[in-house]
């Protein structure tokens, strides 16, 4: 059973609590923590639903879900979730080296740094 996250008498969507049928209904304050999802554009043929659970209020998840859509609205919101830290740090390297022109050595030492660990 989800409840729906209310505020200023109007429920929020996409900002819920898991809770069982037997919890009242004005609110558990047990072990049920508050989650939000968010379906964005897809790209592509892949879905692009953004979810994240373990907020102690629904406050919080309800500022959290705004935090994405405004990313996503500017632009700033990563379009791929399930890039690894290697891919990532491999284009972080190139863009350091093409965008801040750091010499030589430091990106050397830029680059071993990544490949060890």
């Amino acid at each position: 059973m989800y409840r729906k996250y209310v505020q200023r008498g109007h429920p929020v969507e996409g900002v819920f609590q898991r809770c069982q049928p037997k919890c009242p209904s004005s609110g558990c304050k047990v072990d049920h923590k508050w989650e939000y999802r968010v379906e964005l554009p897809s790209l592509g043929s892949d879905r692009r639903q953004i979810k994240k659970g373990g907020f102690l209020t629904g406050k919080d998840a309800a500022e959290a879900r705004a935090e994405v859509l405004r990313k996503h609205r500017e632009g700033t919101q990563p379009r791929n979730h399930k890039m690894t830290v290697a891919e990532w740090l491999t284009k972080w390297l190139v863009l350091q080296e093409e965008v801040r022109g750091l010499g030589d050595g430091t990106m050397l030492g830029y680059r071993r740094h990544v490949e060890d660990y």
